[in-house]
């Protein structure tokens, strides 16, 4: 890979999220989402007879991960999607950590197609042996299919537009690049209209699609709470606002009593909660860490105990 891993490699909210983690040095633990292991090594050197288990999907991530703890016996390298920690994991741990951001290897390696200021093939597969690419979605999708997509994933209240550039462009050769989406998109946005590129939340659509990211999120939610111990800790930092709030509805529900009867019985039980919310509000970076690392910006991280 051309980019230099210490030059841009900064794992986000990292003091806050092992503080709250509360690594045991006998503990088990998973970083769903170990990327360039940046969370992962800080667990591993609070470590003694614990262990913990690193997860990531892209072959990248893997290699350097694998270099990065070749000689610790604390830790495993699994390349999967952490929506398959229930098979990985085969019993309950102390702390499990998801960062649900993209690596900025992935988005600073044209190749990846991740970028819409770099030239490069209309991928976005953080899976990189997945079979759809971004692609495949823009010349294959109805228009219809389009327009729901970019207004579900991307909050783009009319897209119609845009689309309809697509479509039109598509019936004369297929869209195959970063910068001809982006571009296309700019054209059908001209004029200095915000603080950020046109493309940007059309991109981020396309990615979540690809890489089925809401949905993975939404099961490894299930999946990661049955495999914590009582005590167990979640922690997860997201980016966009479609992730936190899937992140933030779930710990609501499961931190909640629940009426065992329902609303329809006169009569009521009350069950209690399994999970305790450590973090009501989300944790956000510091002003120095933003400005450090403008990546962060966007980053929060909750919290929540298996009790």
């Amino acid at each position: 890979m051309k980019t230099q891993l210490s030059k841009i490699h900064t794992p986000v909210l990292l003091q806050e999220l092992i503080t709250h983690l509360q690594v045991k040095p006998n503990g088990l633990y998973v970083d769903c989402t170990a990327g360039f292991g940046g969370h992962s090594q800080q667990i591993a050197n609070k470590l003694k007879s614990g262990h913990l288990t690193c997860i990531d999907q892209d072959i990248n991530a893997i290699n350097h991960l694998n270099k990065l703890f070749k000689n610790n016996n604390k830790v495993t390298v699994v390349k999967d999607n952490f929506i398959n920690i229930d098979q990985i994991v085969s019993q309950q741990v102390d702390g499990i950590i998801m960062d649900l951001g993209v690596s900025s290897l992935m988005f600073d390696d044209p190749s990846r197609g991740f970028s819409y200021s770099h030239e490069g093939p209309l991928d976005m597969r953080m899976d990189e042996q997945g079979s759809t690419t971004a692609a495949d979605i823009i010349n294959n999708y109805s228009r219809a299919q389009l327009i729901d997509l970019f207004k579900k994933y991307g909050d783009v209240r009319f897209p119609n537009k845009v689309v309809d550039a697509i479509v039109q462009y598509r019936e004369i050769k297929p869209l195959t690049s970063t910068i001809e989406l982006a571009n296309l998109i700019s054209d059908c946005n001209p004029g200095p209209l915000a603080r950020k590129h046109p493309a940007k939340v059309y991109f981020q659509a396309l990615r979540i699609e690809v890489n089925k990211e809401l949905d993975v999120l939404t099961e490894a939610l299930v999946k990661a709470t049955n495999c914590l111990k009582k005590g167990g800790r979640l922690c997860i930092i997201t980016f966009h606002s479609l992730e936190d709030r899937i992140v933030k509805n779930f710990f609501k529900e499961a931190s909640q009593t629940k009426d065992l009867y329902g609303k329809d019985v006169p009569l009521s039980k009350m069950s209690n909660p399994k999970f305790k919310l450590i973090t009501k509000k989300p944790v956000v970076p510091t002003e120095k860490e933003m400005e450090q690392n403008r990546r962060s910006h966007s980053a929060k991280l909750r919290i929540i105990q298996k009790i």
